[in-house]
């Protein structure tokens, strides 16, 4: 009997196909639910997984064959890890597949936001020519803060490196990081002194809604603030409060708390509109990570690791 992997969402071919060499049976569902899941997993040797669907405990005490989980991309948060490596299931992430690609969005949503592109360009579509009011600003020599200092945190901060910043990095559980791209400091610092402030971090119990009204408060220099990590490390609401109180010049984020749009309640609806009707603000719908290169990698990292290459 061959072994059966789980595949339920889009992937690139080379992880079906190199499955299937190897002699292995891929069972791939793009339209799986949670109940169906449940009906498949027994059977399961590896489960491919998304942010689509929570593999919680009942879910990993049915995979009673299961031997790995492999995440597509970064954020196990979706994985209930402590009760998977109690039946020893051996987890698998691929951060590294897509920090080039989010360190790359994370560059456009803050050169977007310095130079009124987006706000511009609607102006004109409404036909309005306006050059003064939205004069720009210039990242070099500006004080940029990252918290977070992992794959995509480091990639950001290496892609900033041509724009003459002072680029400082703060991160909790590591010391010693000091490189050629971003100084290593504390939290305070960077609240304190720095012009533009990315989060690069986890989604933790520690880490929910860190960006929060207090954060937001404690920075001094009325940051740009940029967000393309987990959704709830955000929220929405405090930002949108710090926003209108100068705290926050301007704001763009690729994530959101919920992201089913469909599902929302009027207070999350309320929240978003007045998120995205501001003239300070963008969003994109979590595509940081999303290009044709880190679709192919994100698959070879897992392939890899699993010792399939």
């Amino acid at each position: 009997m061959k072994p059966i992997v789980i595949i339920y969402d889009n992937v690139h071919p080379i992880l079906p196909q190199t499955f299937i060499n190897k002699g292995f049976e891929v069972v791939q569902d793009k339209s799986i639910n949670y109940e169906r899941l449940l009906n498949l997993i027994p059977t399961a040797t590896g489960l491919i997984v998304t942010s689509k669907i929570y593999i919680d405990k009942e879910l990993i005490n049915k995979g009673i064959q299961l031997k790995w989980i492999a995440r597509l991309g970064s954020g196990l948060d979706i994985i209930d890890i402590e009760h998977a490596q109690s039946k020893n299931i051996k987890i698998i992430s691929s951060p590294a597949g897509n920090a080039n690609s989010v360190a790359e969005h994370c560059v456009g949503l803050l050169i977007n936001l310095t130079k009124h592109i987006t706000k511009s360009f609607n102006e004109i579509k409404s036909n309005q020519w306006i050059r003064v009011e939205n004069r720009g600003i210039e990242l070099s020599q500006k004080k940029l803060g990252i918290i977070g200092y992992g794959h995509t945190g480091q990639a950001f901060a290496k892609k900033l490196s041509g724009f003459d910043m002072e680029i400082y990095a703060y991160d909790k559980y590591k010391t010693n990081f000091s490189s050629l791209y971003a100084k290593e400091t504390n939290l305070e610092f960077i609240q304190n002194n720095c012009e533009i402030i990315s989060l690069h971090l986890p989604l933790t119990i520690e880490t929910k809604h860190f960006a929060n009204f207090a954060f937001f408060k404690k920075c001094k220099q009325k940051p740009i603030f940029i967000s393309s990590c987990r959704g709830s490390v955000t929220s929405l609401s405090d930002l949108n409060e710090a926003l209108d109180k100068n705290l926050v010049r301007a704001a763009g984020l690729d994530v959101l708390e919920n992201e089913l749009l469909d599902s929302y309640t009027p207070f999350e609806k309320e929240t978003l509109q007045v998120f995205c009707n501001k003239n300070n603000t963008i969003i994109t719908p979590h595509i940081a990570g999303n290009t044709e290169e880190s679709f192919y990698k994100i698959s070879e990292l897992i392939l890899n690791n699993l010792k399939l290459l």
